[in-house]
């Protein structure tokens, strides 16, 4: 059976509604998304994938672009930080495993880090471009590997920091024919927002409803259109 992939942030990891699609569409599902998760951690989760033939020609890979300055690290499963909280509650619900690295055979612990120490010592090394870049890199692969069967959307329409880093990642896409969902009017939160669609009782995400709704009414036509 065909793999529906999934990355993203909580928008596509905290609800239901890719598990109703990938049925929809008879697929199973791989939902590598992590809730408050960041782009830089779709990559790397991505190339276990590619590293590990995960994801084939018939498998179709939809992917959500999130916030650009959200932070997550890649931890050993002996770094210090991970050792020395992996059983504080506080910390460990941040800590997140997937597939195998290749190399020795350990889970990987993607850190979404809500810590200001981390995010001080972020401030000096981050490059968002850099992280753009790789994330191109990343779908086009995806796109050439499920023979144009990726679909990329985007958490809201505010994401890119200026109109050019805007227009040359999106003329990108377009120039490689990878099918994304109009950035301006189709970003899930603004396009929540306009429609003044109902928010869960967090305030920050949309209900199960409304998540299904733009599943069914704006991801699968542009699924479906090959």
């Amino acid at each position: 059976m065909n793999t529906l992939h999934t990355f993203g942030c909580s928008l596509t990891a905290s609800t239901n509604w890719p598990d109703n699609l990938a049925n929809n569409m008879k697929y199973q599902i791989h939902n590598h998304a992590l809730p408050a998760g960041d782009n830089m951690t779709q990559v790397r989760r991505f190339k276990d994938c590619v590293l590990q033939d995960r994801i084939k020609k018939d498998d179709f890979v939809l992917w959500e672009i999130t916030y650009l300055n959200r932070l997550g690290f890649r931890l050993s499963n002996d770094h210090h930080f991970f050792t020395s909280n992996k059983d504080n509650e506080k910390v460990n619900f941040n800590f997140h495993t997937d597939l195998q690295n290749i190399v020795d055979e350990t889970q990987h612990v993607d850190y979404v880090a809500f810590n200001e120490e981390w995010y001080d010592a972020n401030w000096y090394v981050q490059n968002i471009n850099e992280m753009l870049s790789e994330l191109l890199f990343a779908i086009k692969i995806a796109n050439e590997r499920t023979m144009g069967k990726c679909l990329v959307w985007f958490a809201e329409n505010n994401i890119f920091e200026n109109k050019i880093t805007k227009k040359n990642f999106l003329n990108f896409l377009d120039d490689n024919k990878i099918r994304f969902v109009d950035y301006d009017s189709l970003g899930l939160m603004s396009w929540v927002k306009n429609n003044n669609f109902d928010l869960a009782t967090d305030g920050m995400h949309p209900t199960s409803k409304v998540y299904n709704h733009f599943a069914t009414t704006i991801l699968k036509p542009n699924m479906d259109r090959q």
